[in-house]
């Protein structure tokens, strides 16, 4: 368990050499992880073929347990292991003068669809709650439910459930608009938390992909 750790203590997963950490993520996604994606993909294939027996079956082949695990225990807290594993100052007043706009659901599906759906952290596919929610509401069955606690949710959707993150924080400054606002997973936006990306030794977030299947994108914004 990563929550908590104590002074020279370092992330199981993350490591305390910080030459080895990845520069575009704060902790990459397991191998494998991608494959509940997948059975998500399948379940709303089925579903909108007028299948919800297949659907079902798809749902019921989640691994939850590994993908809530890391994503708990490891990370929502990679920037802060990271931050404190460099040592790094913390920022104390913003550079410039906050933005009066903090809240950008005006702009996330624009957003969104610039980033085709995609972290643009990790790289790895994302989709809105809507995405899950219409899941849950047509598969009709007890063995997917969205619930208010990390413990209630799916682990596919704690991993790839998609949000907006201000790569430069708000709170130090950084502007609500499309130049600063980008497509991130949950693990990426609560594991670089509110940390400059230099805080926890972070490159800028990779463009947005020039090429990328359609079909995911049309999935994911329920086209």
């Amino acid at each position: 368990m990563c929550r908590g750790l104590g002074p020279g203590e370092a992330c199981t997963l993350l490591g305390s050499d910080a030459s080895s950490w990845d520069r575009h993520t704060p902790l990459p996604k397991p191998k494998g992880f991608e494959r509940d994606l997948d059975r998500l993909v399948r379940a709303r294939t089925s579903l909108d073929a007028g299948d919800p027996a297949g659907a079902r079956s798809a749902l019921a082949e989640l691994d939850d347990a590994p993908l809530r695990e890391w994503y708990v225990e490891h990370a929502q807290m990679a920037g802060i292991n990271r931050h404190r594993a460099l040592g790094a100052p913390s920022a104390s007043a913003p550079r410039l003068p906050l933005d009066p706009k903090r809240g950008f659901a005006d702009l996330a599906k624009a957003i969104l669809e610039r980033d085709r759906c995609h972290c643009r952290y990790c790289g790895s596919r994302v989709a809105p709650r809507a995405f899950f929610k219409g899941i849950e509401r047509d598969a009709a069955t007890e063995g997917f439910r969205i619930g208010r606690t990390n413990a209630t949710r799916p682990g596919a959707y704690l991993v790839y459930c998609a949000t907006i993150d201000h790569v430069h924080p708000h709170k130090l400054g950084g502007r609500t608009d499309m130049g600063n606002l980008v497509t991130a997973c949950w693990a990426c936006n609560f594991g670089k938390w509110t940390f400059e990306l230099g805080q926890i030794g972070l490159d800028p977030p990779d463009p947005p992909p020039v090429t990328v299947n359609a079909a995911w994108v049309a999935m994911a914004l329920g086209r």
